[in-house]
């Protein structure tokens, strides 16, 4: 089930909402804008639309909580992409709505572990949910129940068969299926959100039945040490919560509107990309849609990059006024002003220049740039950079990558916050020739030039076709080609002639004309190998800084 249309009729805050194309293959519909702009408002809708406990579930006095105040009427109603349509309002009741909504509050991060006091069947019948959305939402205590108890259940099975008698092959076998149907997604979500270095990892280890009176323990591994998840962080409790629910309730969530408000609470940019990606692309049935609210800048990066998400935009909505929305153009670099507002970091920078670059790169080029006047700042790749650095009316420095002179030289000229490497990738300056000579004479060490270009001009030819092969699709996702009023550097792009002038590049056996545009930071292992020196050696050069400070200060 996928909702293509939604409308509000004088419910909460809203006297007439209206939000209509969502595309029908959105999986994700991500609502943005500050607090108090009334995302949660659809959150409710969803609630109180779905009867599917309607007998406990907002009676007619209890529907006053959704009315706007002194209105004559209040309505909901739901389009999906299937032509299923779905209504409330004061005398209408849809009743193919039951079972179609499954929501969480944000009031769900439990402090600590407690035992379970919900019937059995409140999984299936989603028992255990809140009255009302500004509830505690403390389902996970049911879904650790039932979690543990599946996996009992699974390791008691061959031991009551008629005539079973497992042998030690057969034992370990029963013990991988327990291990790969229970253990090992939930392990393999959290090394993706959180990392599989032994500072940031965290995966469940082991966990102990309740005693009388006592609630389950469950025991994650993080580092060296074994502790409870009672002393997890809060944002570790988040992802841990949202996750066991996903892994628990998997039945009762397909063919379903999921909705979540603030999954981002208690995270830094990084986890909030990484964890609205792994709920979306692992967990969420193709057949469903996530609904979730936030201005975090890690949800708006995944949902602008996402080709099956929606993104909507609650800012500056008049509530006493007719409202019609639209999902919003992704390349709007407004969008991260939800995130971040530019005076804020003006004042946290102490209105130095803010200059944004790509993941780790930062820290290559910090000795070169950083000053007391300036800010580098990391992004998550170089879509993220070009847009908040022109939201933020910063600058942006990002890798060249598969472009002709041409292409590089307008685009600098028509951007004035872009900063565009002048090889592939910052690899390329720090494996440049010129650069490994002069670290190599400073340690008194002999370098082939000749040598050492033979290995990369091997290298690259190599790689050549391979890397023609997908020319044009990766040159298909560069922010700046999508740019809203350029069709003409648009059609320059789409052009073959563009496309050509790289390839040609590409196979030249010129080394400043190849080496331009080849990826060194994936490619010509053997080549860096020579270098002798690691990146962060090399890094430390007067030839590489003096050639990243003239991408910022070219007048120098």
């Amino acid at each position: 089930m996928h909702i293509i249309r939604l409308s509000l009729q004088n419910f909460k805050r809203f006297t007439d909402l209206t939000i209509q194309n969502i595309p029908s293959q959105a999986k994700l519909v991500l609502l943005i804008g500050a607090n108090g702009s009334g995302k949660s408002c659809v959150f409710d809708a969803f609630n109180w639309i779905a009867p599917g406990n309607a007998s406990r579930w907002h009676g007619q006095q209890e529907s006053a909580y959704f009315k706007k105040e002194e209105a004559s009427d209040t309505g909901v109603m739901i389009e999906s992409s299937s032509n299923e349509t779905f209504e409330r309002s004061d005398n209408t009741l849809s009743q193919n709505a039951a079972g179609k909504f499954y929501g969480r509050s944000s009031l769900r991060i439990v402090p600590h572990l407690k035992p379970a006091n919900h019937p059995g069947d409140a999984i299936e019948n989603d028992q255990d949910a809140p009255r009302f959305y500004i509830e505690q939402d403390e389902r996970f205590f049911i879904d650790v129940q039932q979690f543990t108890a599946n996996i009992n259940k699974a390791a008691r099975a061959p031991l009551f068969k008629a005539n079973s008698l497992l042998n030690q092959t057969e034992l370990l076998e029963q013990i991988h299926q327990i291990q790969a149907q229970y253990i090992a997604p939930l392990n393999a979500s959290l090394a993706r959100i959180f990392g599989e270095t032994e500072q940031t990892s965290i995966r469940l280890e082991n966990y102990e039945d309740a005693e009388p009176g006592q609630p389950i323990k469950l025991n994650f591994r993080k580092g060296g040490y074994s502790i409870n998840f009672d002393l997890l962080s809060h944002g570790e409790k988040q992802v841990v919560i949202l996750l066991l629910n996903f892994a628990v309730r998997k039945n009762q969530l397909r063919d379903k509107i999921l909705y979540i408000d603030e999954m981002d609470a208690h995270m830094n940019t990084r986890l909030q990309f990484d964890l609205l990606q792994e709920i979306v692309e692992h967990w969420i049935p193709d057949d469903s849609q996530l609904w979730t609210a936030s201005h975090a800048l890690g949800f708006i990066d995944y949902a602008r990059k996402s080709a099956h998400a929606a993104i909507i935009d609650f800012d500056s909505l008049d509530f006493d006024e007719a409202q019609t929305i639209e999902p919003v153009e992704k390349i709007n670099p407004q969008l991260y002003e939800i995130a971040v507002s530019s005076e804020l970091l003006g004042e946290l920078a102490n209105n130095r220049q803010l200059i944004f670059v790509e993941n780790n790169d930062i820290n290559y080029y910090k000795p070169a740039l950083a000053t007391t006047r300036r800010l580098l700042l990391p992004a998550r790749d170089k879509t993220t950079a070009y847009f908040t650095a022109q939201a933020l009316a910063q600058y942006c420095l990002i890798d060249r990558d598969y472009l002709s002179d041409d292409e590089r030289n307008e685009l600098l000229s028509t951007y004035s916050w872009l900063r565009l490497l002048n090889y592939y990738s910052v690899e390329n300056y720090l494996y440049h020739p010129e650069n490994v000579s002069e670290l190599t004479a400073c340690h008194d060490k002999a370098f082939d030039r000749f040598a050492y270009e033979t290995a990369w001009r091997t290298a690259k030819n190599r790689d050549k076709a391979k890397l023609l092969n997908k020319l044009d699709g990766i040159r298909k996702g560069y922010p700046f080609f999508k740019e809203p009023g350029n069709e003409k550097l648009r059609k320059t792009y789409e052009g073959w002639q563009s496309h050509q002038k790289v390839a040609d590049m590409l196979d030249s056996d010129d080394f400043e004309t190849f080496f331009k545009v080849y990826p060194a930071k994936d490619h010509g292992g053997d080549a860096r190998g020579l270098a002798g020196f690691g990146k962060d050696k090399l890094a430390s050069t007067q030839w590489f800084q003096q050639q990243i400070r003239a991408l910022i200060e070219p007048e120098n």
